[in-house]
């Protein structure tokens, strides 16, 4: 509680500026002392005022974003709604455990503050489930959101992956063989020869394609880029 130092005319009005921001609910008084110039005897006047609870509430009470794309951006609201008349909400915004990508505005202020949560998926790793929780710290108390999504591995990037390092393998040893052939007189001796056996070369590709797709589904699942 706030009153202007000084006052001047026949006639004056006195105004108290009061902050209830980080008040606690309960009674308070005071006493507004008025000392005119000139005059001995000081005019007295009792203050009183009751701070009552902020009545909050959390919408949504929690956040699944579902399954994301890596690389992908996206965001989520969460609203503090004040149901007390004139209310007002001051706090902090954090979220534990922090996320690499994810971030959420740092501050709230207002009778009905939003707080945005932003996720980036481009520093996440794919194929993952992700689990934090918002916390909001104001003058009505301390309120936990949960916050929760995953990476999806994009598989078509991953097959592309494994076709093209398929076909470059097979064309490193198809020029070697062409190489080694080459200097060899008689190629029926050689060991990398092709057999005729049909079921065999189909068996051959497919452990190839097996192989080659899980180096390289290992590999993009777990590439990290940096911000």
């Amino acid at each position: 509680m706030i009153a202007p130092p000084k006052f001047d005319g026949s006639h004056s009005q006195i105004d108290l500026a009061i902050d209830l921001a980080a008040a606690n609910p309960g009674a308070y008084q005071s006493t507004l002392v008025v000392q005119a110039d000139g005059v001995s005897s000081t005019v007295q006047v009792p203050v009183h005022l009751e701070v009552v609870p902020l009545s909050a509430q959390v919408q949504p009470a929690s956040v699944n974003l579902g399954s994301l794309a890596y690389g992908t951006k996206t965001q989520a609201q969460v609203r503090l709604t004040n149901k007390t008349t004139g209310g007002r909400f001051v706090g902090q915004a954090s979220l534990s455990p922090s996320v690499p990508g994810v971030e959420c505005t740092p501050k709230l202020d207002g009778p009905s503050p939003d707080i945005t949560v932003n996720v980036d998926t481009t520093t996440l790793e794919a194929g993952k489930a992700y689990v934090t929780t918002l916390l909001l710290s104001t003058n009505a108390g301390t309120f936990k959101v949960p916050v929760q999504f995953s990476t999806t591995i994009a598989w078509k990037t991953v097959w592309s992956w494994a076709i093209g390092c398929a076909a470059g393998a097979g064309a490193v040893l198809a020029g070697l063989r062409a190489v080694v052939a080459s200097t060899i007189q008689n190629q029926d001796a050689w060991v990398l020869d092709y057999r005729t056996d049909k079921d065999l070369m189909v068996l051959s590709a497919l452990l190839s394609a097996v192989t080659v797709g899980g180096i390289a589904l290992g590999i993009y699942s777990r590439r990290k880029r940096k911000k």
